[in-house]
Parts: structure tokens; sequence; C-alpha cells
């Protein structure tokens, strides 16, 4: 029987994805292992662990979103709780001084100065009161400077997160087409050992087939019942739920995890990676001499570079200038750069002590802890988007998010990339121009990222509620 191209075309993808993976993950043979896919005996992500229970069991509204999201999430955390830690933290993350250079002025001053506007996170900063819990302090004068009292600043955790909620850690109840997942971003969850998405309404989402025997569903609720979270505002609960996700991978041998969140979308993504891309990150993480000198901790699938969500242009902070790692690879050697936001993302093993500790200590997923991650690779233009947030204080759209990853970009990747493309148009003269090449992709995936081609696209309600995935679709990747 005849087979139609259509019937064909699947399956050719779906072994490309594979196949485009399957250089660097076999490295996890070698002395230097770049990613692993877990142990052979035990994958812990194709095998079911505890006994399936509905959403619904767990009764209460469904939260708006797992996801975290913040512009101002200091204050909010303060007002949402009493606990004096996290008011510390408040005033830690807000001491913005003289910011970013939002003045207005067509090109910033050259030394304007741009402060951190998150907590600089590190693993010395965990203590521990007189029970033995853990909490986060200050390094510079722990006497008196914590962050609150240790009874309150605490969590109630003696231990950094364990497989204590390895129940609510589960395969995927729905398969189908999920018009949130494209192209690209099915080709780059290979790269890692599994992918874990952080949910509140687990069994309703649509897992796409490509993904089958990769994926575990992290059912928040159940997190949040089992380390009795109920008094806990939104972002720790959140935290934790991707601290499960990490100790479920850090159990079972995965050397990278995929971390997901359930209101990601992937569908406006302005770029559609090309075979091109894909060698250029295989050559990176291929680039690694020594496991004791990790060349990379992370990949950001997507972000929110929060000093660039103003309508001014903005300099690059110091932390977030990149080095060009390939034309859609930005690399990121120090750690504090303000991307926030956790809806996409890689963990490299050489960071699950780290995220387990900082989560357990009550720090907020991107609001510290991921800017406390060196060695990241930032995908420009990012390729995940957020659709949800949890109250109108966290409001953003794909507008915003789609303008936003071009200032970034023109910011911290272009000088980076542009000069990468002139070495190597200089090393192979009789090849196409490298730089038109990157001049030719940019003019493509920012075409797409204008105010006025987003505003035409799918809009709803004047532009005050996210795009859905299922309205956006997929063509926007289309940039041939």
């Amino acid at each position: 029987m005849a087979t139609l191209e259509s019937e064909v075309a699947p399956i050719l993808r779906a072994a490309s994805r594979q196949e485009r993976a399957a250089p660097v993950r076999a490295a996890r043979a070698s002395a230097s292992p770049a990613l692993d896919g877990g142990s052979d005996d035990v994958s812990g992500c194709a095998t079911v662990y505890g006994a399936r229970a509905s959403d619904a069991a767990h009764g209460g509204e469904r939260a708006s979103s797992r996801g975290t999201s913040s512009l101002s999430r200091g204050l909010r955390l303060a007002a949402a709780t009493s606990s004096l830690a996290l008011v510390a933290l408040a005033c830690v993350a807000l001491g913005r001084g003289g910011v970013a250079a939002r003045l207005g002025q067509a090109v910033p001053a050259p030394d304007a100065p741009i402060a951190a506007s998150a907590p600089r996170l590190s693993l010395d900063m965990i203590a521990r009161d007189s029970e033995g819990r853990m909490f986060l302090r200050v390094p510079d004068n722990p006497s008196e400077a914590s962050l609150g009292a240790a009874a309150e600043a605490s969590l109630g955790m003696d231990h950094p997160l364990g497989d204590e909620c390895e129940s609510a850690v589960r395969d995927p109840a729905t398969w189908g087409d999920n018009p949130a997942f494209s192209e690209t971003l099915l080709g780059l969850l290979p790269y890692a050992g599994c992918t874990y998405i952080i949910c509140t309404n687990c069994d309703a989402f649509v897992v796409p087939e490509a993904l089958r025997g990769q994926v575990k569903m992290v059912h928040g609720l159940e997190v949040d019942e089992c380390l009795s979270l109920e008094s806990q505002t939104h972002w720790v609960k959140a935290s934790l739920s991707h601290g499960a996700a990490v100790a479920h991978a850090k159990k079972y041998g995965h050397a990278s995890a995929a971390v997901l969140e359930e209101d990601m979308t992937s569908a406006p993504a302005p770029y559609a990676w090309r075979e091109g891309n894909f060698q250029d990150l295989n050559r990176f993480l291929g680039a690694e001499t020594s496991p004791d000198d990790p060349q990379w901790n992370a990949i950001r699938l997507g972000y929110r570079p929060v000093d660039h969500e103003s309508n001014s242009m903005v300099r690059c902070a110091a932390e977030c200038a990149c080095e060009a790692a390939g034309s859609a690879l930005c690399y990121l050697r120090d750690t504090q750069c303000q991307l926030h936001a956790s809806d996409g993302y890689i963990l490299r093993d050489t960071m699950y002590d780290y995220m387990l500790g900082m989560v357990s200590a009550g720090g907020v997923i991107d609001f510290g802890v991921l800017q406390g991650v060196p060695k990241q690779i930032v995908l420009t233009p990012q390729i995940t988007f957020q659709t949800g947030y949890a109250d109108e204080a966290d409001h953003t759209d794909l507008q915003t998010q789609l303008a936003t990853t071009r200032k970034f970009y023109d910011a911290c990747m272009k000088p980076a990339a542009q000069a990468r493309a002139r070495v190597e148009e200089a090393s192979h003269p009789d090849e196409p121009s490298a730089l038109g090449g990157l001049e030719e992709q940019e003019r493509a995936w920012k075409a797409l990222t204008t105010p006025e081609t987003v505003a035409a696209r799918a809009w709803e309600q004047g532009n005050t509620q996210p795009l859905s995935a299922a309205a956006l679709g997929s063509e926007a990747e289309d940039v041939s």
C-alpha cells in the first residue's frame, strides 16, 4: 500500500529530533558526559511511580498557573505572608538603586549603572535554626543581617527536598497534538534525560506523541499537600514543584532535566531552528574537556528580561553580556543576569543540589534561584513564552514578551553574534557571507516581533488577555 508523504513526514521529523541530540547524548559513556538520558535499567521517565489520582480528587480551585513571573515579586511576596524572612528578601530584591538607564534617551549613557533586581542567592546563604530547620540569610553579616527570624524563615524542612513527594510525579494521562509544542521545542527536549511538566490540571494536559516515554507530570497540588504548603504563597509552592521535578531527576540519574510549566507555549516563537542551530549547540556541548570543569549548567528556553520591559532603550547589564556560542546561542558565564520566568529550561545535574537547597529554604525559582546558576546557555530569540500569570500584578502578555526578546537580543547578543560572524567570514572567505546570513536571519524573525505584526495576530479583547496556544497555531515559526 502506498504511503502518503503527509504520513511519512511526522515519522521523519521524530527520527531527526532524536538524531540531532544523539551525538551529544552518546558522550555520557565517555569521561566527559555532556548529557545523560539516565540509567538503562531504571530510567525514571518511562515508568509510573505511585498510584494515579485525578487532579479533582485533591479539591480546591485550580491555581491560575504553576508558573512564576514578576516584576515586583518582592513586595507582593512580602504582602502575602507574615514571614519576616520574605519581607527582608523583598527589601534585598528591591534595592535597585539607579535602575538601568530608564530615562527615555535614545541611546543610554555608556556608564549608566544597572543594579541587580533579585537577591544574589548562593548555597552559603542557607543556615539552620536551633532545631535544624533550613532558612536563608544574607552572608555579609550572618549574625545580624538574617533574612528573618529562623523559625519564621524556615519552611519547616530540615533537609533539601528528596523523594518524599515522588508519588506526585507520574506519567502523562493524555497524548495527542498540542500546538504549544513547536518543532524547535520538540527538537530540543530530547537533549534532556527527562522532561518534567509542572501542572495543576495535569490529567487534561495534552502531551505530544513524539515525547512518549520522555515525560513526567509533576502534580503541583499533590506536592503542596505532601509538603503541607497550604499557608505558603503561590511562588513558594510553584518553586517546590520545580524542586520535586529536580529531586526525581536526581534520584533516577538523569544528567539533565527539562522543566516546562503548563502555561508555556512555543507557538509564537519568532524563529524556527534550522539544522545549523542544532549543530552549533552540539559543538558547544561537545567541547567540554573535563567533567570537573563543566562547560554549561542550564539552557534557558524562555525568560523575561525584566530590565528591558520598559518602553525606553536599556543598556545591557554587564552580567547579561553574551558570548556568542552560535547565531542563536547566548552564553552567560557569570551569574545574576536578571532573566526572570521559569516557563522552560534544561538544568544539568551539576546544579541539582543548588536548586534543591535553594527552594527547600524558601527561595523563589525565577527570582534569585535561576539567576544564581552560572554558565547558562540562553536561546536568542527565546522559544517558550508564558500565557498565564498569578495575579494582575504579575501581568504579562505575548506582545510584551516578543518585544523584550527582541530588545534583549539587540542589547546583549547582537554585538557578540556579529563579531562571531565576522571571524567566521574572515576564516572562510570563499564561503557565503556569515554576516549576511546572520542579518538575514535577524530580519526574518524580527519581522514577527514588531508591534504591528503582533497586534495583527489573533489578539482578542484588546491585547488585555494572553494569547492561547490554540489560537496562535504554529505558523509564527515559518520564516522561510
